[in-house]
């Protein structure tokens, strides 16, 4: 019986540089984060996220506005990891009674992997291929933005935007973390803090999160 569900596939960018920069192995960073994610978002998945071969891995979600909010969220926990990422809102022939990601057959899984590989050819970091191919191009270009400058952001950064997307203000956050108002304004012009925030509020806004 044919099934069709939302796929994210991943994996991890460099994972043998992660271990040259003396960064801790990416598997003890990958499998409590998988976990994490898993717990966290436990009602929305079809399948939860498993390590697929090497340093990718893969879940089946239950819509795609839940595998937005997940896909959004795992680049923050997988930190300082580099995570490349592919969604794609396709048919999933056979597998998904088993509830295991390596079990899954169709064409959903050829379109991730052939979507994954672009990505590495491009040096970019986010793909999707939905339904609607005009929400696709949206997706793409604000995911990947949001991505790109993230991706050097220090831990001190999401903890600031962190707090700035819980709606507090500077005042209230440079109290929270010990530092000066002064420094937090710095940390959120620097990082582009308010661009983030707002590309994710496009996002929220088309797609109805």
């Amino acid at each position: 019986m044919k099934m069709k569900e939302v796929l994210i596939y991943a994996d991890i960018i460099d994972s043998e540089g992660v271990i040259r920069n003396n960064i801790k192995p990416w598997e003890e960073i990958l499998q409590p984060a998988l976990m994490q994610l898993n717990q966290q978002y436990q009602s929305c998945f079809i399948i939860p996220f498993e390590i697929v071969a090497g340093d990718a891995f893969g879940a089946v979600v239950d819509n795609l506005n839940n595998a937005i909010s997940i896909i959004l969220s795992i680049q923050a926990i997988l930190s300082p990891i580099g995570v490349r990422i592919a969604l794609v809102d396709k048919t999933i022939q056979y597998g998904i009674e088993t509830k295991h990601f390596n079990q899954l057959q169709g064409s959903a899984l050829w379109i991730a992997n052939d979507s994954i590989n672009k990505l590495k050819k491009n040096k970019m970091l986010f793909s999707a291929c939905l339904v609607d191919e005009r929400l696709s191009e949206i997706l793409e270009s604000l995911i990947n933005l949001i991505f790109s400058i993230r991706r050097r952001w220090n831990e001190k950064t999401w903890a600031v935007s962190d707090l700035l997307q819980q709606g507090k203000t500077q005042q209230e956050i440079a109290i929270q973390l010990g530092t000066s108002q002064q420094n937090i304004s710095r940390i959120s012009a620097k990082n582009d803090l308010y661009l983030i925030k707002e590309c994710e509020q496009k996002i929220f806004k088309v797609f109805e999160l």
